[in-house]
């Protein structure tokens, strides 16, 4: 081949991938296609037409590089550049390869799986070093960089490493406790969620390890439950009869205003609580 210097290193392709939450959470291979420039096959990414294609670069004598003088007030300022005539290779070619004209690349459109940890957030960059674009003559090609950005999810909020959830539940459940299955984030996964008897619409429940996947750990965050209690649009005579009674019983009349309060500012305070 040619003197060769491969200081004309290709440059790095940036492409943006949307996933979904559940992909984060699980981690997923995403298939990419690229169009990008790739070493030339047929002469091997030299640019040539064989070895003897070259010869030495007459605006360099082959050293691949320029050296050029100006005057100033400190006195002479000597300076040194890559050749422009040969990019710095020291050669040039004078029978130039047939397929891609002396430049040692093609574009094409290149499949790749690229391999997404689980865990990662918005913003997140993967590197894959020489995906990018090939270089000049032979040069070694630059990096594919993968910018992840993550999806809104309609049943989860993610806080850091942990998920925030609606869960839903009645009026008698909510006084009485119960126990409710929840459907967590990863595929066919589902866990016990214990309500205690008295819990208050807005209150926050928190489960252990059942929230994202914490980046390289092996370990997970917090789901946390925010309850809602559902009141019923309609009642049958039976039930509004055991409601009315257990109205009574507790005391409450029938405009509801023992149980008035700033409900918004309730919930608030009892998820900023848990998530800090």
């Amino acid at each position: 081949g040619g003197g060769g210097r491969r200081v004309n290193r290709g440059s790095d392709i940036r492409v943006r991938v949307r996933l979904t939450l559940a992909e984060i959470a699980n981690g997923v291979t995403k298939k990419l296609k690229i169009n990008k420039t790739v070493a030339c096959d047929k002469c091997g990414g030299s640019g040539a037409r064989d070895a003897n294609s070259y010869s030495t670069c007459s605006t360099c004598n082959g050293t691949g590089y320029v050296t050029t003088v100006q005057q100033s007030i400190f006195g002479a300022m000597q300076s040194s550049s890559p050749c422009p005539d040969c990019k710095g290779e020291g050669t040039v070619i004078d029978k130039p390869c047939s397929h891609c004209h002396g430049d040692g690349r093609v574009r094409t459109h290149e499949r790749l799986d690229v391999e997404v940890p689980a865990g990662v957030g918005t913003g997140r960059q993967l590197r894959l070093r020489g995906y990018g674009e090939a270089g000049f003559r032979g040069a070694g090609a630059g990096d594919l960089i993968v910018t992840i950005q993550v999806e809104a999810d309609e049943r989860f909020e993610r806080h850091g490493d942990d998920l925030l959830s609606e869960v839903h539940i009645g009026i008698a459940e909510a006084a009485l406790g119960c126990t409710v299955d929840v459907e967590g984030i990863l595929p066919d996964e589902h866990f016990e969620l214990e309500v205690p008897a008295g819990t208050q619409y807005g209150e926050a429940l928190v489960v252990d390890g059942y929230g994202m996947p914490r980046l390289g750990t092996g370990n997970r965050g917090r789901f946390v439950a925010r309850i809602v209690v559902d009141v019923p649009t309609k009642l049958s005579d039976d039930a509004r009869e055991a409601l009315e009674r257990f109205a009574e019983a507790a005391g409450e009349n029938a405009s509801g205003s023992k149980k008035h309060r700033t409900m918004g500012d309730r919930i608030r305070d009892a998820i900023d609580e848990i998530l800090d």
